[in-house]
């Protein structure tokens, strides 16, 4: 799903850059001003037009920021010490959970702007959507507030994306609205204004009243356009590869497109697009194309701009980072939006759409986790892999992340989990398209694991020894040339409404939305990222492409290996001998306790990543019974196998390093 913007809101630069851009903005005055520092909220109308009639149900002024189940961050606005004002819908379902539609407004005093030709309203905020709609009203009436006018704080805006910037990375974002059309000379009042019914606001496919929150400070109305007259950006929709990680044997070609906009004030003239992909290990640049748009008009969007070359990666295993730079002959005023940057790797056997959860994770909910109308809360999520060279390989496990949460009162969300399951189906895809039925796919292998209530956080990796395969049973799973693949992680929830909830960690940074456009428009081989089931059991129904910021990619990574050779059982290190690994997650120090049935010479210990590097290696010598200190603090986050080589055999165990 595209992001769209109109003429009243721009994303503005922070304060910092003010006086840098003073000679370049367009002359403007405040003539109204507000920094909340008072809890009163003096002068200011609270009005709860539908609600549970709590106090929660109203804007509220606040030090701390939002206080329900999912709270988002604190607003970090320029005055924050003294506070602002928030509506927090998710603390507010928390106290009154199933109460429905909420319709909150916050009144400004009455503004004179009688002698002012032109309005606009300035101010900071950080506000992520689900199910709602944020406003601004303006009118004069009090009592009707029915035929104020209406303008969208973040039209199109999608479940889960933060206003302003998608992926929530600034805190605060200033905005700008024009309202000369509806207050310049006159008396008026305006408000800010959360909605959430199913009737208007249902972006998330959920329930109304359970949202995230709305914080907002530094307000101010200005005489003037506060726009900066030159600022190019590159939007957060652009093409990237269909990976973040392939097996170096698997890679395929890579495109690019993204959109890029002006929102400065002034036509920006001869503006281009460059993409440059380097090389990680080296620095060096490895392909470098520029796309000319010409002309680019103030308020104007240039979308789908497909580029006419491609760069296929070597087959070996490399790190590349990837730039997308907008440049116009006019001194850009807000260089940090010039830019969008993507990292992928090359690896020796993983696939990947991500690189690790986002802070936090994405706690995934399909389901009202309130409604026992849901029936069974049963959902899947997956990822698909292309494999242009997959005969010859075979499954070598899949590797996942959990997260849960929303455990009743005196409940303890791991305790309340633990015991449940969940499943893994790899499929192959016959029919690829954004909907996926049963007829399409065809039930390769199957794993399940059982949750224990300790592995929320780290990463769980399912051999393929643990799964079933369907079509070769007691044999290695088999994979195929020029083949789609799902691997969908089901969670299964028996009882509606009661513990704790499972959910896929997932990573809302990585998103295909523009790869599949490219490939669409270009006939090329279609990849996509997500995919989702929700059929009554999960597993009957349709499995749907996720689009938008929706397509946050779970940790489900893919491992392939070469056919399984049959060793002997002289190269199996034999269970009675003990090889244990802790912690784990392990931050500094990883302890490797070695317990063998006899005396060996020349043990040696070996450390690799998920690319195959490695990264450790050291003889031991001659031990049969030691705890092993190995410093693990220089390498980065991330799973890694640890294998131990002795002449009564080798065992590989994995590790996680989490700073």
């Amino acid at each position: 799903m595209k992001r769209t913007f109109t003429k009243a809101m721009r994303a503005l630069l922070p304060l910092c850059l003010a006086f840098f851009l003073s000679q370049t903005i367009i002359a403007q005055t405040a003539f109204f001003t507000e920094d909340f520092a008072d809890p009163t909220l003096a002068g200011w109308t609270t009005e709860e037009v539908l609600g549970n009639g709590n106090p929660t149900s109203l804007w509220t002024h606040t030090l701390m920021g939002a206080q329900g189940n999912f709270a988002t961050a604190a607003l970090a606005s320029t005055t924050g010490a003294n506070g602002w004002v928030i509506f927090d819908s998710d603390y507010d379902c928390q106290i009154t959970p199933n109460f429905g539609d909420q319709d909150s407004w916050l009144i400004s005093p009455l503004v004179d702007a009688t002698s002012i030709d032109e309005v606009f309203l300035r101010f900071e905020v950080f506000y992520r959507s689900f199910n709602d709609r944020p406003a601004i009203r303006i009118g004069t009436d009090l009592n009707d507030l029915s035929t104020w006018e209406n303008i969208e704080m973040f039209p199109g805006i999608v479940a889960n994306d933060f206003g302003g910037v998608a992926d929530g990375s600034v805190n605060p974002v200033t905005v700008a609205y024009d309202l000369t059309e509806f207050a310049a000379n006159t008396q008026f009042y305006f408000a800010f204004q959360f909605l959430s019914t199913s009737a208007t606001t249902n972006n998330g496919n959920g329930p109304p009243g359970c949202a995230y929150a709305i914080n907002i400070d530094d307000v101010e109305l200005l005489d003037g356009n506060p726009l900066p007259k030159f600022d190019m950006r590159v939007n957060s929709f652009f093409s990237r590869p269909v990976n973040y990680a392939t097996p170096k044997d698997q890679v395929q070609e890579v495109g690019f497109l993204a959109d890029i906009e002006n929102v400065g004030a002034a036509t920006q003239d001869d503006v281009n697009l460059t993409v440059n992909i380097e090389d990680a290990g080296t620095m060096m640049s490895v392909y470098t194309e520029t796309l000319a748009y010409g002309d680019i008009i103030s308020d104007s969007l240039a979308e789908n701009q497909v580029f006419p070359g491609t760069w296929t990666p070597p087959s070996e295993v490399a790190q590349y980072t990837g730039t997308y730079e907008v440049q116009g002959d006019s001194t850009d005023l807000v260089p940090f939006n010039n830019t969008q940057v993507f990292d992928f790797i090359v690896t020796d056997s993983i696939f990947a759409k991500e690189n690790g959860a986002t802070t936090g994770g994405l706690r995934y909910n399909v389901f009202d986790a309130n409604n026992a109308n849901s029936g069974d809360d049963s959902y899947m999520l997956g990822n698909h892999y292309y494999m242009p060279n997959g005969g010859g390989y075979e499954l070598a496990g899949v590797t996942f992340g959990l997260s849960y949460g929303g455990a009743p009162a005196g409940t303890t969300d791991s305790a309340s989990v633990a015991g449940r399951f969940i499943n893994l189906y790899l499929y192959k895809i016959e029919t690829l398209s954004d909907s996926i039925v049963d007829a399409d796919r065809t039930s390769v292998a199957f794993a399940s694991y059982s949750i224990t209530g300790g592995d929320e956080g780290g990463l769980i990796t399912v051999p393929a020894e643990d799964f079933t395969n369907f079509l070769n049973p007691g044999n290695p799973i088999t994979l195929e040339d020029n083949a789609h693949y799902l691997i969908m992680g089901q969670v299964v929830h028996p009882t509606p409404g009661t513990g704790a909830f499972v959910f896929w960690q997932v990573n809302e940074n990585y998103v295909y939305s523009a790869t599949i456009l490219r490939q669409d428009q270009l006939g090329d081989v279609l990849n996509y990222g997500s995919f989702l089931g929700t059929g009554a059991t999960a597993t009957d129904g349709p499995f749907e492409a996720l689009a938008g910021s929706d397509d946050s990619p779970a940790i489900l990574h893919l491992g392939i290996r070469e056919p399984t050779i049959t060793i002997s059982t002289e190269d199996v290190l034999a269970d009675n001998n003990e090889v244990n690994i802790f912690p784990n997650p392990v931050s500094e120090k990883v302890n490797l306790e070695i317990k063998l049935v006899e005396a060996v010479n020349n043990l040696t210990v070996e450390i690799v990543d998920v690319t195959g590097r490695m990264v450790f290696n050291n003889n031991f010598g001659s031990l049969q019974e030691e705890t092993l200190n190995i410093d693990v603090n220089t390498l980065t986050n991330g799973t890694y196998f640890l294998t131990v080589k002795s002449a009564l055999g080798s065992r590989t165990e994995r590790f996680v390093i989490q700073k």
